[in-house]
């Protein structure tokens, strides 16, 4: 996870490019006290590996657009830090709920 002194969390993309829902987000999450990036949408194994490695939790929010295998690796890679005692929340709204189901 993230080396920092506030969390870090990763919004994935889920409506087209940076809708104003994602500075909703980001604004609740520095009110909270963790700071927040949207992530890339569709990312090699190389990178995405980076991108997990960035941040500290990962939220899907809701949307249209169907949610591709980049999304289905992050969740795969948090499952795998929490089973290892690495606490790594994820955090669906709506669809992303959703999905996780």
């Amino acid at each position: 996870t993230a080396a920092s002194s506030r969390p870090v969390v990763g919004i994935y993309p889920t409506v087209g490019p940076l809708a104003d829902y994602y500075t909703t987000y980001s604004s609740w999450l520095d009110q909270a006290g963790a700071s927040s990036f949207v992530t890339p949408a569709r990312m090699e194994a190389e990178q995405l590996e980076a991108v997990f490695r960035s941040m500290d939790a990962f939220l899907i929010p809701g949307g249209g657009d169907p949610f591709g295998s980049s999304v289905d690796a992050m969740v795969d890679r948090a499952v795998a830090a929490n089973l290892a005692g690495d606490f790594f929340p994820v955090w669906g709204t709506c669809l992303g709920f959703e999905w996780l189901l």
